[in-house]
């Protein structure tokens, strides 16, 4: 099934999923939000379960795939002297537009739920649940119980307004993937088409009684608290300076961070794209340095790309002064490279190393090319006074996000304060140099500066993105399966018979769909080009169909990927198949597909 397939992948495959086009993260303190509310007065018996549920809407959202992120979350009360601390998985919630199903995954392999989720026309939408085990029976009217959590998106000016209910089961499971939780309020989106509210435990309802904010009956969630609205934070909860260690550069803050406004892993052209804007021009560097002392001053001047047109094209820029440390530093006052800089680290055995980053004394990677437009800074040392400021210079014309020739389209709708930079970085030259290797993950953390430097130590943004790297693609693979009809035991398995006609999409990074219709033996095969895709099907047109957990094929071209998945054994829900990663020439079989008919098999 399903859960057992993203067990398998993700053990050897945790990172894939961030190949797809994603907007970059502010290093700020995350967005926390807490709701407070009390229990009605029905006593909770030992041997039950209180499930706690956390739904949301949204706004803010743009005609692009968004990812919400509901991470750090705890509920806290007291009963007498005991203190109740509960730990509630973290959420990853995929918001598509134009998207037809609503789905959730509990992946136990890192504790968080994995929710995908068209943008209209779904009332609340299921962020995160845990269900508490009740070992000694507890009264009614239990008063505070806090539920706090950090939000994040990868797209900025997200709200999320969310909300949470606890009820009381009698019975229940402590396999989440067991309980089969509808995603969202609507009845027509995923496989429970009733009118329970999103965060339902729909095996369980029969086991529902009083307690918590619910009850019983028909109140499955209990009853919501009121709305709260936050902002949610932008990035993905991987938040990792500044703090205060005895390695001073952790502790240097960074304030515009927001400037990075998307990145891109792009296997196919080999390269990772940064799309940059603000109000002031791109910070290419340091191309003059005046050093002054008691008898004058000396120039040294840097060979830096300039801006010949705007907007310009540099391909390889020079970036002025390339060193790290002294006089003639191409870094701010608090030694951060001036000039746009990756800094890359293996976390293949480690996930959280991060010895490449720049506060470990990493090496920063120039950038293969920047389109758009930049400008040149100048670094003042004054040897008499012991001050070292920098002149930014003067901005160019405003070229807000066009960027010149042989530059990507900024994914989606990005922010425009006037000055748009892409800055690119050749994912071939760094395989070829040994910094990158197939097969590995990798911790991607980019440095850039704007163009005042008005703040104090400097007006500098990061971003950091973990990646799978399977290798630069290019070319073509294939991928082919069946659909099947289930004959009875909602089992997929040999006596199933084809599904003629079925809708099978591919979709890739940045939201293309790719489809194909089953053939009159149920097959579907599909070329496309190398990439990391979803596969789905698409019932709109087949309303008394629902879906069943795939069986999982294999593709030929990933080194030591497993045959994975197992026959379905799970009765409901509407599926998708994830992070399906192909090279150039690779194959894909074996996907097969499993539809039962309500009409026939209710």
């Amino acid at each position: 099934m399903l859960g057992s397939y993203r067990s398998t992948r993700r053990s050897k495959n945790r990172l894939d999923r961030r190949l797809n086009v994603e907007t970059l993260e502010t290093r700020d303190t995350p967005t926390a939000s807490a709701i407070s509310a009390s229990f009605n007065g029905t006593k909770i018996n030992a041997g039950s379960t209180i499930w706690f549920s956390a739904v949301a809407k949204f706004s803010g959202l743009g005609t692009a795939p968004t990812m919400v992120h509901m991470n750090n979350s705890a509920i806290d009360f007291t009963v007498g002297t005991t203190k109740y601390h509960v730990i509630v998985p973290n959420e990853d919630l995929q918001i598509t537009p134009g998207a037809t199903s609503a789905s959730i995954v509990f992946d136990g392999t890192d504790n968080d739920w994995d929710n995908s989720v068209p943008k209209s026309n779904t009332g609340d939408v299921f962020m995160t649940g845990v269900g508490l085990p009740v070992t000694t029976n507890l009264p009614g009217g239990i008063k505070n119980v806090t539920w706090q959590a950090n939000f994040w998106s990868d797209t900025t000016g997200v709200t999320v307004s969310w909300q949470w209910g606890a009820a009381v089961y009698k019975s229940f499971d402590t396999d989440y993937n067991n309980i089969n939780v509808k995603p969202v309020d609507s009845n027509t989106l995923s496989a429970y088409k009733n009118k329970d509210l999103a965060g339902t435990p729909e095996a369980f309802k029969s086991q529902t009684t009083g307690g918590g904010t619910g009850s019983g009956g028909t109140n499955y969630t209990g009853n919501f608290t009121a709305y709260k609205s936050v902002k949610a934070s932008f990035g993905d909860g991987m938040s990792d300076y500044p703090f205060p260690s005895d390695n001073p550069r952790t502790s240097i803050a960074f304030n515009e961070s927001t400037v990075l406004r998307a990145a891109n892993l792009d296997l196919v052209n080999g390269q990772f794209e940064v799309w940059y804007n603000d109000e002031h021009a791109l910070a290419l560097g340091v191309g003059t340095v005046n050093v002054t002392t008691s008898t004058g001053t000396a120039t040294t001047s840097y060979p830096i790309a300039p801006l010949t047109s705007n907007p310009g094209v540099a391909i390889n820029p020079a970036m002025g002064s390339t060193a790290t440390d002294g006089d003639q530093a191409g870094t701010d006052v608090s030694s951060r490279p001036l000039s746009p800089s990756l800094f890359i680290t293996d976390i293949t055995n480690n996930p959280n190393d991060r010895s490449g980053d720049w506060q470990y004394g990493g090496t920063a990677i120039a950038p293969s090319a920047v389109f758009g437009t930049w400008k040149s800074f100048t670094r003042n040392v004054n040897k008499t006074t012991g001050v070292v400021t920098v002149d930014t210079g003067t901005d160019p014309a405003k070229n807000n996000w066009n960027l010149g020739t042989g530059s990507d389209a900024q994914p989606g709708v990005l922010s425009n304060e006037g000055y748009g930079a892409e800055i690119r970085w050749s994912l071939t030259d760094l395989q070829s140099r040994g910094v990158l290797i197939p097969g590995h993950n990798y911790r991607f953390y980019v440095m850039v500066h704007d163009g005042d430097q008005n703040k104090s130590g400097g007006d500098a943004g990061q971003a950091s993105y973990q990646y799978y790297y399977p290798g630069t693609t290019g070319g073509t693979a294939t991928l082919s399966g069946t659909v099947v009809v289930d004959t009875g035991d909602r089992n997929i398995g040999p006596e199933d018979v084809p599904a003629v006609g079925i809708t099978v999409q591919l979709v890739d990074g940045m939201g293309n769909v790719f489809t194909q219709v089953t053939d009159s033996n149920g097959a579907f095969s599909f070329s496309v080009p190398a990439g990391t895709y979803t596969l789905q099907m698409d019932l709109s047109n087949k309303p008394t169909f629902v879906d069943m957990f795939p069986v999982i094929g294999t593709e030929s071209g990933i080194a030591g990927d497993p045959p994975d998945g197992s026959l379905n054994t799970t009765t409901s829900g509407a599926h998708t198949v994830a992070n399906i990663t192909l090279v150039a020439n690779d194959t894909a079989a074996g996907y097969i597909l499993g539809i039962y008919d309500t009409a026939t098999d209710g």
